[in-house]
């Protein structure tokens, strides 16, 4: 075409130059261009947010069964209220209010609720291993060894899976549930 050529838009039946529509043209580019660039700088950001969220609740939930383990390992050497109070304590500041009255209430029995009744010992916290649940992203699995003691018998190696739900708000955790995994 002519440099001074003119052409009429099908939509709105104007008139313009063909240097004028390449204008428009590149401005148009540049836009969507941006807009690719900047949702794909914000899905970044995201999933690196989520990432670093996600090691955050992993470690919540490592710190909590450390200290848990090295609780349940000195109840030989604490008097029963001590150790009450121990586990009272951590519990409120690890679990939500439901599942620190429950967990209190199994402990006062001499069960264990937040390890599905199979205990953790300190030695067992070299096999703890948590990951997120791909499905619901406020859950994660938990899975470690434990040696049952049978009286008479070798101990056994256990693996022990958890399923724990864990509930956030500004950085704040808590764990809502765990429940034992077949």
């Amino acid at each position: 075409m002519f440099p001074n050529a003119t052409q009429t838009c099908p939509l709105f039946g104007m008139t313009y130059s063909e240097e004028r529509a390449k204008l428009y043209l590149m401005k148009d580019l540049k836009v969507i261009t941006q807009t690719i660039l900047l949702v794909l700088l914000c899905g970044c950001t995201m999933a690196q947010k989520s990432e670093l969220n996600s090691a955050k609740e992993e470690n919540y939930i490592i710190e909590f069964y450390s200290k848990y383990a090295k609780t349940w390992d000195s109840i030989t050497i604490k008097t029963p209220e001590l150790f009450e109070r121990s586990m009272d304590s951590l519990t409120k500041k690890y679990c939500s209010l439901k599942l620190q009255k429950e967990a209190m209430d199994w402990i006062l029995d001499g069960q264990d609720l937040l390890t599905n009744e199979w205990g953790i010992n300190v030695e067992d916290l070299d096999s703890f291993i948590v990951k997120r649940d791909i499905i619901n992203l406020n859950s994660f699995f938990v899975t470690y060894y434990t040696y049952l003691d049978i009286p008479g018998a070798t101990p056994q190696k256990q693996v022990v899976k958890l399923h724990i739900i864990l509930s956030s708000s500004e950085n704040n955790y808590k764990i809502e549930s765990v429940e034992g995994v077949d």
